[in-house]
């Protein structure tokens, strides 16, 4: 006759669990997740969150390796649905750093879903629409292949974009499905997913490589290519989902397209950096 797994009594005759047991355990993690959600929303003691979420752990016989799931489970559903209701505040922000801290969950376990990101982006745009150059939020693991000036800050760094030089002397038939153009975004609600089929110029394909946004300049380098316009240069952008064309100031017909690449964050950006 088999053990409960909860509560290790035997638990009958071709089974290994009871089922009140099985339910406190369902019910203690459903718990642990409201708390969490309840503390990201609304604020609290995170020293308070943890004792008291050990205690439900330990009698709905919740394995403490179990938790660190709840956790980022929890922080996915909960700063995305903030995000979307456009109630992402400078407080939800140090909630954040404050959660990710006392539950000594890396950057790396709470962006599996890119949430981490998106909450990055954000901030950033915040302290650009204050006129504030912004602190790196992301860690940048990988080496940076640019010369950056002593005034300039790196804002973001995307790798594996593809870059695309416009020809203006020829047409295509393909078409791309558009979500913006020139017009001012609300960066902090979720984008309009509504779009419109435009015709583009044949573009031709630059190399694949790593794009990066200073306060100054956009940059792109493709092996033995590299490619720096400065922000105040670019005379305007067109946005899309996943990439933007960047139009240099006096050169109408002359377009650089990165794609893989968040595309309105770029735009939201580079129009606040410009000045």
């Amino acid at each position: 006759m088999a053990a409960c797994k909860y509560c290790g009594e035997k638990a009958g005759f071709l089974s290994n669990k009871h089922y009140f047991c099985e339910l406190k355990y369902k019910q203690g993690k459903q718990r642990v997740a409201q708390m969490v959600e309840y503390i990201l929303r609304n604020g609290g003691e995170f020293s308070s969150l943890k004792k008291r979420i050990k205690e439900i752990a330990i009698s709905s016989a919740v394995r403490l390796q179990e938790l660190d799931a709840i956790y980022i489970k929890t922080f996915n559903k909960a700063v995305n649905s903030l995000i979307e209701e456009g109630h992402f505040t400078e407080a939800i922000e140090d909630r954040i750093a404050e959660f990710q801290q006392a539950f000594q969950l890396s950057q790396e376990m709470l962006d599996q879903d890119g949430t981490l990101k998106r909450v990055a982006k954000l901030s950033i745009i915040r302290d650009l629409d204050k006129g504030l150059i912004p602190e790196p939020r992301m860690i940048v693991e990988s080496y940076l292949p640019f010369h950056l000036q002593n005034t300039e800050q790196l804002i973001w760094i995307f790798n594996d974009v593809e870059c695309y030089k416009q020809n203006p002397n020829l047409q295509a038939d393909t078409s791309l499905r558009m979500l913006g153009k020139n017009e001012k975004r609300h960066y902090y609600r979720k984008v309009d997913e509504k779009s419109e089929t435009v015709k583009m110029v044949q573009m031709q394909h630059m190399g694949d490589g790593t794009c990066a946004l200073t306060n100054e300049h956009v940059y792109f380098t493709s092996g033995n290519k590299k490619y720096k316009l400065k922000i105040n240069n670019i005379a305007s952008t067109e946005a899309f989902k996943d990439q933007i064309s960047l139009f240099r100031e006096g050169f109408d017909s002359d377009a650089q397209l990165f794609k893989n690449i968040d595309g309105v964050f770029m735009y939201n950006a580079i129009n606040r950096l410009i000045s």
